[in-house]
């Protein structure tokens, strides 16, 4: 049984039994030791007014997506691409494609199969379009002495222009924020387990991205597709 390399949770105000059952046995299949409390740790303040390009993408409640590193590059070796689905199995995105190139890009598409956006390289940059083709969003990573830094300018139905940022330290780097530039506001948080050494070696660690109730899930998606590609492509 193959378990999806997302799962995206939002906090409840109660967990019956069964819940607490599904949680624990996705986490036994991921054979990683994230908890419910690990889940539900870290708490992201929503945001006084929503943000997005996808209205119908926004996080309607905090959302935790659980990612691993190497999800986003190993595409070529996965025809059928991966899956983005919430706790309980149910697909909500999916991501295919080779690479990101000139020439190559990166889909991601509905649980219907119909596609949100995609994403290619232009030179050092990600370029994110939307299903008309229409370019919407300009990522930046730029390498830094102990890791990189993305940043990701898009602009919103109104036509206004907002950019948000995170910077990724070392492997050994367990904690960061993605943030408005305008204002420094969280709009998510990245947790990464204390390194295991076999799996950082192997560039296979795991992170959690908590996203605050009202900021555009797939723009955050988008974000940590350009971010992993990189550390890869370095």
């Amino acid at each position: 049984m193959r378990l999806s390399t997302f799962l995206i949770f939002t906090p409840p105000t109660f967990l019956s039994p069964s819940h607490s059952t599904a949680l624990t046995l996705i986490t036994l299949l991921n054979k990683e030791k994230w908890t419910l409390s690990d889940l539900l740790a870290r708490q992201v303040a929503p945001l006084s007014k929503t943000i997005y390009h996808y209205e119908e993408h926004v996080a309607k409640d905090q959302k935790a997506l659980v990612i691993s590193e190497k999800a986003f590059a190993l595409l070529a070796n996965n025809a059928d691409g991966y899956d983005i689905k919430d706790v309980f199995g149910m697909p909500m995105y999916k991501i295919k494609g080779k690479s990101m190139t000139a020439t190559e890009r990166k889909s991601v598409l509905d649980n219907k199969g119909e596609m949100l956006l995609e994403m290619y390289k232009d030179g050092n940059d990600y370029i994110a379009e939307d299903f008309m083709g229409d370019k919407f969003m300009t990522i930046k990573v730029t390498s830094k002495l102990m890791g990189n830094k993305a940043t990701g300018t898009f602009t919103t139905e109104d036509e206004k222009e907002h950019s948000f940022s995170m910077t990724q330290g070392s492997k050994f780097s367990i904690s960061t924020n993605i943030v408005l530039d305008d204002d420094g506001t969280a709009i998510a948080v990245i947790d990464r387990k204390i390194p295991d050494a076999q799996k950082m070696l192997k560039g296979e660690q795991t992170y959690t991205v908590t996203i605050a109730k009202g900021f555009d899930v797939l723009l955050i998606v988008a974000l940590c597709m350009a971010m992993d590609d990189k550390k890869v492509d370095k």
